[in-house]
């Protein structure tokens, strides 16, 4: 009788085991789904044998379906997406490409723009090592000790005699990010002639995060690069990629303004993922604490996601302290730390000198860091497509791993917790840029004519939407930002690229140590709320407490201080309804859409206690006012509205912030955004409409779209929001449905039951019984 082999148990199989056998895990597992493996499958692709064998060498002997339609498509001149798993090999679909150019005209040249510094410097080592394998290195010039290569970044990080150095000799691929190309490349284009008269390839990967207003910026900046290269006599093919989104062709010909062949379907092969949704009973940062203690202690390379740099730096301290030994093999990874930090973290966790990482989304992107099994999701990331983005990071050997998703006390997070199928038969959101955007139009065609002349019939411009660029030229002369000359205008200024901020945001301050050391880096538009004077700032699992925060010189200083309480800013703002755009009527709602001006002031910060939250003091700020104008939807709230909020037993002014706050956390089921990127504020006297109203509006500078969204699909979207808030436990309101952590009113006051009330009376619904709760 043969006898069969018993199975070896893995560690993931022991993981597994072992929390399923206990009794807090299975109460707290919501969900648990197991998508099974994928095969490879492989194409034909005829390769030049000097590639074939520097591939194969590095054990590519085959490849992969997508990879050979891509690379067709390239061959045959056509601009090319592909939309690929995490890991799918997709950077074969561009390099080949240079490779084959290069070999073929040694004047060829490629650019590859990414969104982030981390991506440059991870892509840039393996296409050289290709390029010296191949002997398409540039011969280095006399006495050269460091001489230029193949392939290049030049960024922002990049010193400045190496960049001198870089245009002098230039490589066969340039990487830089949009930023550059922004404010460095397009402006000096005289300088980089050689480039643009040479330019084949333009390489844009991770598309998907080019949305909303940093996607509209950057689909002009790249119809700026389309020209500067025409000007010079070259028309370069765009090879782009992206992880799965619903829209990838649609978004690449909108981001890069020509049409595009999308290669969609995967040939890469995939281990299985066990999917666990985990809804704790305690703090989820503490059950995501101990899921990836766990994982690591079982034998599992890990990574943990979280939503926040606070919570980032908060679990990895937990971990460290708890994690004995395994403290010095685990690390956090965030934007902000300086850029040799970065570069350190990812190499100690690709050598495998680390065995954990705890990270914001700066490591959902394609950087290299090796071989992962298990992720801890913690909380929701906020679309289907980011958190499939993330969960693709493991499970790269073609081996299963596994994905605690642990959801936070949002509404999003509790959604799904409560509809699981809902997130696995839900298609990935589409990303949506707006390139005809009059706003940002208006501020990138003086950039555009300060590069070159601009005329009335631009082939670049007028293809998106001849009218608007036709009115934005009448009004930017008019405004005295162009100047015309005959057939042409011109910019009025010189160097207009550096007045536009491309990511929206303020100018990024720098965190100093009393000795001036830096720290880390923070936006313009987060300082006034994370580095006030009293902030508590986490650095690397540390406290810190903001001692000066000096606005004109961008900087703040910071002291490490072992304190027990975080902090949180208070705020205040005022609206003003600039223009009504759209309204529509009706018999319970009148909701309307527009331009609004908004002016936020922090006006002090709450101290809570780290273990349970509690409020233990509150401090008064004396800090400037910001500004800046946006759209918005607007629903005021008729005298009918009002008496059924009354006749409900609610107080009308928590019934309108309590409202206010669960309509936005609805918003990214209909809109791919993060609540972040709107705001909300409600008044239960707003004098220029007489009455009550809500405002929801992007948090942007001249918006983006999120709100004109939310005005389209409003039925559904308060729909949505009443079923959320009927469907949550809760009698008065928790951070689950109503609450707010962010809120600058420190959730005060906010009456849930009322706003099912209001929006029950918007929707003509059944009203609440308040003698069973709220439902």
């Amino acid at each position: 009788m043969a006898i069969k082999k018993a199975h070896a148990q893995t560690p993931l199989d022991t993981l597994r085991s072992d929390l399923e056998g206990e009794d807090r895990f299975c109460r707290e597992r919501a969900h648990y789904r197991y998508v099974p493996p994928r095969p490879a499958t492989y194409g034909d692709l005829d390769l030049d044998p000097r590639i074939a064998e520097v591939l194969a060498a590095r054990g590519m002997e085959r490849v992969y379906a997508h990879q050979a339609e891509g690379v067709a498509a390239a061959r045959r001149g056509e601009h090319v997406v592909a939309m690929t798993p995490t890991a799918s090999g997709k950077s074969l679909i561009y390099n080949l490409p240079v490779l084959e150019a290069a070999l073929a005209d040694p004047e060829a040249r490629a650019l590859y723009v990414f969104p982030l510094k981390g991506l440059e410097q991870d892509q840039v080592g393996g296409l050289d090592a290709l390029m010296e394998a191949l002997d398409l290195h540039p011969e280095p010039g006399p006495r050269e000790r460091t001489p230029v290569r193949g392939a290049e970044v030049y960024d922002g990080d990049t010193p400045g005699h190496r960049r001198t150095k870089i245009r002098q000799r230039l490589p066969t691929a340039l990487f830089t990010n949009p930023d550059m190309l922004h404010l460095g490349l397009l402006p000096h284009h005289d300088k980089w002639a050689k480039l643009f008269a040479n330019l084949r390839y333009v390489v844009v990967d991770e598309i998907h995060t080019y949305r909303g207003v940093f996607g509209s910026h950057a689909a002009q900046v790249f119809r700026r690069l389309r020209r500067v290269a025409r000007h010079y006599g070259s028309e370069p093919q765009f090879i782009a990629c992206s992880a799965t989104i619903a829209n990838p062709g649609e978004l690449a010909e909108s981001l890069l303004g020509v049409s595009c062949t999308a290669v969609t379907d995967s040939g890469a092969p995939s281990g299985g993922k066990h999917f666990y949704f985990v809804n704790p009973q305690a703090s989820p940062y503490t059950t995501a604490t101990d899921l990836f203690l766990r994982c690591l202690e079982t034998g599992l390379k890990s990574i943990a996601f979280t939503r926040a740099r606070r919570a980032t730096e908060l679990v990895y301290q937990w971990a460290a302290e708890r994690g004995g030994a395994l403290a010095e093999r685990i690390s956090p990874y965030r934007a902000g730390f300086l850029p040799g930090e970065r570069r350190a973290i990812e190499q100690r966790l690709f050598s495998g000198e680390l065995d954990g990482v705890i990270s914001t989304s700066a490591l959902e992107l394609g950087v290299d860091i090796g071989e992962l099994d298990a992720c801890v999701l913690v909380g929701y990331p906020g679309s289907v497509a980011s958190t499939w983005q993330r969960a693709g990071r493991v499970g790269r050997r073609g081996e299963d791993a596994v994905i605690f998703l642990v959801a936070g006390n949002d509404a999003l997070d509790q959604y799904f917790m409560r509809h699981p199928e809902t997130f696995f038969e839900r298609s990935h959101e589409a990303v949506v840029v707006d390139p005809a955007n009059p706003r940002l139009l208006g501020q990138h065609l003086p950039c555009a004519a300060a590069e070159l002349p601009l005329g009335a019939d631009d082939p670049v411009y007028i293809g998106d939407d001849p009218d608007g660029f036709r009115g934005a030229l009448a009004d930017l002369e008019a405004g005295g930002d162009l100047r015309r000359e005959g057939a042409a205008w011109y910019s009025a200024l010189p160097g207009p690229q550096r007045a536009v901020g491309i990511r929206s945001i303020g100018p990024a301050f720098r965190i100093l140590d009393e000795a001036g050391k830096p720290l880390g880096d923070l936006d313009g538009d987060r300082v006034l709320r994370e580095a006030f004077p009293g902030a508590v700032y986490l650095h690397r699992g540390r406290n810190h407490r903001i001692l000066e925060l000096n606005l004109e010189g961008r900087y703040a200083v910071a002291r490490p201080e072992k304190v027990h309480y975080y902090t949180r800013a208070l705020s205040d703002e005022d609206t003003e309804v600039r223009e009504v755009r759209r309204r529509r009527r009706g018999n319970r709602l009148i909701p309307h859409w527009g331009d609004l001006r908004i002016t936020r002031r922090v006006t002090g910060y709450e101290r809570r206690r780290t273990n349970d939250g509690k409020r233990i003091g509150t401090h008064n700020l004396d800090l400037p006012p910001t500004t800046f104008d946006t759209e918005g939807l607007w629903l005021p709230v008729t005298g009918a509205a009002q008496s059924a909020v009354r006749e409900a037993g609610g107080d009308l002014p928590g019934a309108l912030h309590a409202a206010e706050h669960a309509i936005i956390k609805m918003l990214p089921l209909f809109a791919l955004c993060d609540a972040t990127d709107v705001g909300g504020v409600s008044y239960p006297l707003f004098p220029p409409l007489g009455g009550p109203a809500i405002f929801v509006y992007d948090g942007y500078e001249g918006g983006i779209g999120f709100s004109r969204r939310g005005f389209e699909t409003l039925g559904d979207w308060l729909t949505a929001t009443l079923h959320a808030l009927r469907a949550c436990p809760c009698q008065a309101g928790c951070p689950s449905c109503v609450q707010d952590p962010q809120c600058g009113n420190a959730n005060e006051p906010l009456d849930k039951g009322g706003a099912v009330a209001l929006l029950a009376h918007w929707l003509g619904s059944a009203p609440p019984d308040r003698s069973r709760g709220v439902s």
